[in-house]
């Protein structure tokens, strides 16, 4: 049965009082003299909306093992500040998460409605026990998000020229690299005067900002975004793996790399004080991860999952990622409060929180969060609909469902230092939907030998995966108990095996790389054949191989570069 009472207070023959002043004196003991569970339900994602009249939305759930038998009573106060207007009151059996409306047909400057839940309501002389704790809403209150239009950057790995970008030691490093890193200032000039034009109000950076945590980096990077908050864009940062306590912090000088200033986790938050750290509503104690709410209605969890506390005594940084049992225990301390303030939930990690191709883990196990599965799960299940990621350099979408029929999709962009060199462009929609468009850095100033600077970073990135393939290759030689120098040498074998006329199984791999880091890939012919070839092999390396490249090629659901998610579906178009 559902029956709505609508009782103006005025026509009450007692004086007037707040509803909430009445329950305050109320003892927890039901009509029967029975003690009542101390709560029964939450009042969740409350909202108003003043557009013509009031508009009040909560949503009332049940809490797991304390249930309240028979009917409960949904009330609504309308108030203009201390005094009260008008109630409505629903009377309904609530067995499980329910929306609950009403509408006053007032209009005024100073009006809030206060919500609770009894087990009786015949009117004010006759309220039955609180069964949940009230809330008040505001005008706009629950902020429910209505719209924000979001670039996001990842990887920008800026490198202060002053670090040096010639010379023996800089070739050496870019030898084992595939970073446009002389190129790195230049295109973050490049892609901060197109945000300033571009009406976005916001600018998110998931984490590798710096080459490798040079603090001079880390004031250049700084410098940039000052520039796009003094043309009135709200900007928020986090770290990834290359930015804190970084012992590879250094610069180039000929055949030297001599080492120079990094930053700590404290240093960290205090350059970007006004990118974040500053303007939180909420900080982890044990980590770099904050909340902003950067405009009514939306929270932004930045999620830390670097691992940098012992890279200094360790010689070398750390390229995996995870969250400690307090991170993450933070992390849904902060998803449940934003359920119960009924936001938007925005999250914001460095690495990725599924895999964005079958094989991921088994290869790179370095780029997915420790314990992915369980990871994305509990965010899903916990009402986080996307994830920001960056680190692995490619511009993929990755959707997770869980067994509760929730989902989360990881949106991964790109570096921008590695071709394409992109950027994404968020839209959320008052329809509670995300439109997702890919944008990439056409030019630079920069010499770029006479090419188009697409086609210059293209090249770039081909060249230097010809030589890390290789490396790669070796190193799966080596697990199989294979001396170095043999393992490189059959590695070098094995990626100029020709496979088709003037193709070159290297070439196969290269161009399935390339095309992963561009996203929506393309079925090829030459690389399908060479994928199931391989996957017949009894060669273990030759098998991973055929996964591999399988992989790659074979783009998993949804597309990756532009596409609308309906966050409360799911389904995308």
């Amino acid at each position: 049965m559902r029956r709505i009472i609508n009782k103006g207070l005025k026509r009450v023959s007692v004086p007037l009082l707040a509803l909430s002043m009445i329950l305050v004196s109320t003892p927890m003991v039901s009509a029967e003299g029975q003690s009542l569970p101390e709560k029964s339900f939450q009042i969740l994602n409350p909202t108003m909306d003043t557009s013509t009249g009031v508009k009040a939305t909560v949503k009332i759930s049940p809490i797991q093992g304390k249930n309240h038998a028979g009917e409960e009573v949904v009330v609504f106060e309308l108030m203009n500040g201390i005094t009260p207007l008008s109630i409505a009151a629903t009377e309904k059996d609530i067995e499980k998460e329910e929306n609950f409306t009403v509408h006053f047909n007032v209009t005024g400057s100073n009006l809030t409605v206060k919500v609770f839940v009894v087990d009786r309501y015949g009117d004010i002389t006759n309220i039955g026990n609180s069964l949940a704790d009230p809330v008040d809403i505001k005008n706009g209150a629950g902020g429910q998000l209505r719209s924000a239009k979001i670039a996001v950057l990842s990887d920008t790995h800026l490198m202060d020229l002053s670090l040096g970008t010639s010379g023996e030691a800089y070739e050496e490093y870019l030898s084992n690299d595939r970073k446009l890193l002389g190129e790195s200032d230049a295109i973050l000039k490049s892609a901060v005067a197109s945000l300033k034009s571009s009406g976005v109000q916001i600018v998110l950076v998931s984490g590798d900002l710096t080459k490798d945590g040079e603090l001079v980096s880390h004031n250049r990077f700084a410098a940039y975004m000052t520039e796009l908050e003094n043309a009135g864009i709200k900007v928020y940062v986090m770290a990834g793996n290359h930015d804190i306590n970084n012992p590879d912090a250094k610069r180039f000088d000929g055949p030297n790399a001599t080492p120079v200033e990094y930053v700590s986790p404290s240093k960290f938050a205090e350059i970007y004080n006004q990118f974040g750290y500053g303007e939180a509503i909420a900080r982890d104690p044990h980590s770099l991860s904050y909340v902003v709410e950067p405009t009514p209605g939306l929270w932004i969890i930045s999620m830390d999952s670097a691992l940098y506390d012992t890279n200094i005594a360790d010689h070398t940084p750390k390229t995996g990622g995870a969250y400690s049992e307090q991170r993450f225990a933070w992390i849904k301390e902060q998803l449940e409060k934003a359920r119960q303030q009924g936001k938007t939930v925005l999250g914001m990690t460095h690495h990725g929180i599924v895999q964005h191709f079958d094989v991921e883990e088994a290869i790179f196990p370095e780029y997915v969060i420790d314990d992915w599965r369980n990871v994305s799960k509990e965010l899903a299940d916990l009402g986080m609909k996307a994830v920001l990621t960056g680190h692995f350099h490619a511009q993929d979408i990755a959707k997770k469902e869980t067994d509760k029929g929730n989902f989360i999709f990881d949106i991964e962009t790109g570096s921008l230092v590695t071709y394409p060199i992109p950027y994404r462009i968020l839209e959320f929609t008052p329809e509670k939907k995300l439109v997702i468009n890919t944008q990439t850095v056409q030019s630079i100033d920069y010499n770029t030998n006479g090419k188009p600077f697409p086609q210059y970073a293209k090249d770039f990135l081909v060249q230097g995966l010809n030589g890390l393939v290789p490396k790669m290759l070796a190193g799966e030689f080596m697990k199989l108990g294979m001396p170095q120098a043999q393992a490189y040498q059959q590695a070098l074998q094995t990626f100029n095996t020709p496979v088709a006329e003037k193709v070159t199984l290297g070439n196969v791999i290269v161009n399935a790389m390339a095309s992963h880091y561009e996203g929506d890939e393309a079925a090829d012919p030459v690389a399908t054949g060479v994928a199931t070839n391989l996957l017949k092999s009894t060669n273990p390396v030759q098998q991973k191989l055929g996964k591999f490249i399988q992989s790659l090629i074979t783009d998993s659901y949804p597309k990756d570069k532009n596409i609308t998610i309906d966050l409360t579906t799911g389904q995308v178009q």
